[in-house]
């Protein structure tokens, strides 16, 4: 995981660093190749962002509606208006960055990355 990618001003491109995470490429290749700019980053863009980059995913979002969940071992996670990263035990954010611990009363659904 390059976290380098974490460190560049990403405010409204938390998908787009989801992607860029999972696809070891720059948050600006994903904005590029996927023409999904600031703040535009939807649930169906997600996806569609997925398959371009052949980052395999479940076919549905499972929502948790703030329940704590065991998390799959790869997964993104969709926050009310924020996206951001789950992978082996560790939460990758744009806004607060890497972290163990998570609030799972944020959490509204998650996309299993790990099918």
């Amino acid at each position: 995981m390059n976290e380098q990618i974490l460190n560049q001003p990403l405010e409204g491109l938390c998908g787009q660093t989801c992607i860029a995470l999972l696809a070891d490429t720059t948050v600006q290749a994903v904005v590029s190749k996927t023409k999904c700019g600031k703040n535009k980053m939807t649930g169906h863009k997600l996806f569609t962002a997925l398959d371009q980059y052949h980052i395999s995913h479940a076919e549905k979002m499972k929502y948790t509606r703030g329940k704590t969940v065991v998390l799959p071992k790869r997964c993104l996670l969709s926050e009310k208006g924020h996206f951001l990263l789950y992978v082996d035990g560790l939460f990758y954010d744009n806004i607060k960055g890497v972290f163990s611990e998570y609030d799972y009363t944020k959490l509204t659904a998650y996309l299993d990355l790990t099918v």
